[in-house]
Formats: C-alpha cells, sequence, structure tokens
C-alpha cells in the first residue's frame, strides 16, 4: 500500500518555506528603508521692518531665527539618527512671507526681494526671488531657484540674508518667513537598513 508523502518531509521544501517568511521581511525592511531618504526641515525666521514716514529706502534686514541654522538639530533629522555626512542633496522646498502686524499692514513698501544662503568657506548663493512684489497682499510665496544647497546644510551652520528694494514702511512692520528644506540623505546602514541575503 503506497504511504503519503508529507511535503515537509523533503529537506528542499521545508527550506523553501522557511525562506518564505524571511524573505517577506526583507523585502519590507526594504521597502521601509526607501521611505526614510527625506526629510523635511523646517525653520522660522522673524523680523521687524522700522516704519518711518520719510519712506527710507531699503537695502538689507536680518531674520532672527535665519543665523546659524543646523539641519541636524531638526528633531526628525535626530530622530532618524542621521548625521550631516549622509546628506545626498538639500534643496529649498518652501519659502514664504506673511506680515503678523500691524493688521493693516501689506508688502507694498517693498518692490523686489532676494535671498541668499551663506556659510562659512562657501560663496554666497540666491535661493529665493521676487522680481516684483505684488500690490496690496500680506503673504508672499517667493520664487524659488534650482540651487543645490548640500554643502550649506552640511556645513556647521548655514546663514539666509536678505537684500530689498523699497521703502521703510509707514508704521513698524513684523514679517514672519517660513523656509522648508527638502534634505536627501543616504540611508544605508542607517535604522538596520543593511540586510544581509539569505
Amino acid at each position: 500500500m503506497p504511504t503519503e508523502s508529507n511535503p515537509l518531509s523533503t529537506p528542499r521544501t521545508l527550506l523553501q518555506q522557511l525562506k518564505l517568511p524571511a524573505l517577506a521581511l526583507v523585502v519590507g525592511v526594504s521597502t521601509m528603508c526607501t521611505g526614510l531618504d527625506n526629510i523635511d526641515v523646517a525653520t522660522r525666521g522673524v523680523t521687524t521692518v522700522p516704519g518711518s514716514v520719510v519712506g527710507s529706502l531699503l537695502g538689507q534686514f536680518s531674520f532672527a531665527g535665519f543665523n546659524g541654522i543646523d539641519v541636524s538639530e531638526s528633531q526628525d533629522f535626530r530622530n532618524q539618527g542621521y548625521t550631516k555626512d549622509q546628506i545626498d542633496s538639500a534643496r529649498l522646498k518652501v519659502f514664504t512671507l506673511d506680515i503678523d502686524e500691524p493688521a493693516t499692514a501689506n508688502f507694498n513698501f517693498l518692490s523686489k526681494l532676494s535671498f541668499f544662503a551663506e556659510s562659512e568657506g562657501l560663496p554666497r548663493v540666491e535661493i529665493a526671488r521676487l522680481e516684483v512684489v505684488p500690490r496690496g497682499v500680506r503673504s508672499l510665496e517667493m520664487e524659488i531657484l534650482d540651487v543645490e544647497l548640500v554643502d550649506y546644510a552640511a556645513a556647521e551652520s548655514m546663514t539666509i540674508t536678505t537684500t530689498a528694494t523699497g521703502t521703510s514702511p509707514e508704521e513698524d512692520t513684523t514679517i514672519i518667513a517660513n523656509v522648508v528644506l527638502d534634505i536627501d540623505v543616504n540611508v544605508d546602514g542607517a535604522l538596520g537598513c543593511q540586510v544581509s541575503s539569505l
């Protein structure tokens, strides 16, 4: 009487079945790792442009919070355990300006605006601009320039500076700037992303 074969009794079959969960684990880890290579690093700057009834010419004004930006201090960057030498690319993603006060103010006192990235030992590079500032608005979305900022993001710190064309507003005007950098990180070896093949 023929005996019924057990598929698990064959060593080759058993090995194949054991490999299936392991393969699923490898695929899962690989998929998870590929989703960890981009981090948004946000920073906020605030400045108050002094008012003047005379309408003095503007040149430069600085934003508190834009001096000594260190991307490694970002919460998301720290949470993943990344270091600056893992940064493959850094590009400006968002740059907006909003008038905080006074409530009746707008950006009519500006006609042109440019922002620059600076780091010690690196050239000053323009990262965002508005050739013509719209009239009667309280919010601005800067034109973002396609500039690679990896060297600035990997430097000890980065500073964002500005130049402006226009005249002083009639009243002291507080502006809030929001900036987001898209940081591309090399995740090889991070968070256990190196998985040996079976």
